[in-house]
């Protein structure tokens, strides 16, 4: 049932569960962790800050996000999820949604 929600629903705002999103690694420093929705429906978005040392460019590989991907349905999130990620002035900013 929670699939058929989520189908016909997912762009009323609802948004993956928390779990979704990929493990920050440690250090790394979280500016923002909050949700955003627009036209196309809602999803989560953190602001990453990497510790000396580490370029963007090996947080998104750490948090393997180089490329935007997309999960497949579990038995507890039956919805598809896309997470990517892009640079912007030194910070990543990762984004999940559903697909």
């Amino acid at each position: 049932m929670s699939f058929v929600f989520i189908l016909l629903f997912k762009e009323e705002g609802l948004l993956p569960p928390e779990w979704r999103i990929p493990e920050v690694p440690p250090r790394v420093g979280i500016l923002e962790n909050d949700k955003d929705c627009g036209s196309g429906g809602c999803w989560w978005r953190l602001t990453l800050r990497p510790p000396t040392g580490m370029s963007p460019e090996e947080l998104k590989r750490q948090l393997g996000l180089e490329k935007a991907e997309e999960l497949l349905p579990t038995l507890t999130d039956p919805g598809y999820v896309s997470r990517s990620a892009e640079i912007r002035n030194g910070d990543v900013i990762v984004r999940v949604r559903y697909s």
